[in-house]
């Protein structure tokens, strides 16, 4: 038995895409069992979505307008009879992260695996960068400060507290 992932949100009731998902480790939702799409994407946190784009406009516009931190926590993926599979202008275009041609669903366990660990590696990076990046801000503050606070009682580090700010 696989691992469970995460749940899954699925804007399609093709057997093929619940069967893939369920296989690489998410426990589907088919999103028909709420009135209305949309708000199960507010009142649940998923791990991966998948959107039959032919039908699921509406949804991928509600994607393109959630907050940073709540879309990087979602992995899309786009079901697109037009595209080539893998096509990452065509996924930025969708705002999802994924596009899948219906003839590649059965590799959907692969790709959608791929993708996630792709996704979760960039954003662990970003994270561990940003995370440096505000220790050397905190460095270079805490030096203006003391840059300062020496130049109210030494004329010579004047001007090199002007030049700190």
């Amino acid at each position: 038995m696989n691992e469970v992932r995460g749940s899954a949100l699925l804007f399609t009731d093709d057997p093929r895409i619940k069967a893939a998902v369920a296989e690489a480790g998410f426990v589907p939702q088919i999103a028909g069992v709420c009135s209305v799409e949309v708000p199960c994407l507010r009142e649940e946190t998923y791990t991966l979505v998948v959107i039959d784009e032919t039908t699921g406009r509406e949804t991928l516009a509600y994607l393109r307008g959630l907050s940073g931190s709540r879309r990087r926590a979602l992995f899309v993926v786009a079901v697109n009879p037009r595209g080539p599979t893998g096509d990452r202008f065509a996924a930025w275009s969708e705002s999802a992260d994924l596009v899948v041609t219906p003839g590649d669903v059965p590799n959907l366990r692969r790709l959608a695996g791929d993708g996630l660990r792709e996704k979760q590696e960039f954003y662990r990076r970003f994270e561990e960068l940003r995370r440096r990046w505000d220790e050397e801000h905190a460095k270079i503050k805490a030096l203006v400060l003391m840059y300062k606070q020496k130049a109210a009682y030494n004329d010579g580090l004047a001007s090199r507290y002007q030049a700190a700010q």
